[in-house]
């Protein structure tokens, strides 16, 4: 499962451990690792498609590695959260 990053025609740059869209830091507390072992990239994501990235960022095969998906491919929504404990709920 992937966490959807970046939207159609949003700028996306990925320097060291800092993800960027349209030149904002994205605050990430969900991230397990503050490390990526991935060289710095940064473009305009294609209409029609998402940037996803995992979680477990060490250790996740995702956009940075097969691109940007289609929107098309997108099979689920979250509706409710329960980790961590102390913020279990509906978003």
């Amino acid at each position: 499962m992937k966490r959807v990053i970046a939207l159609p025609d949003e700028h996306l740059a990925i320097v060291g451990p800092i993800v960027y869209i349209n030149g904002t830091p994205l605050k990430e507390p969900y991230a397990h690792s503050k490390i990526m072992e991935t060289p710095p990239l940064q473009g305009q994501v294609p209409e029609g498609t998402v940037w996803v990235m995992g979680d477990n960022r060490t250790q996740s095969k995702d956009s940075r590695y097969f691109n940007s998906i289609p929107e098309s491919k997108i099979v689920g929504r979250a509706f409710f959260r329960v980790w961590p404990p102390g913020r279990i709920g509906a978003l």
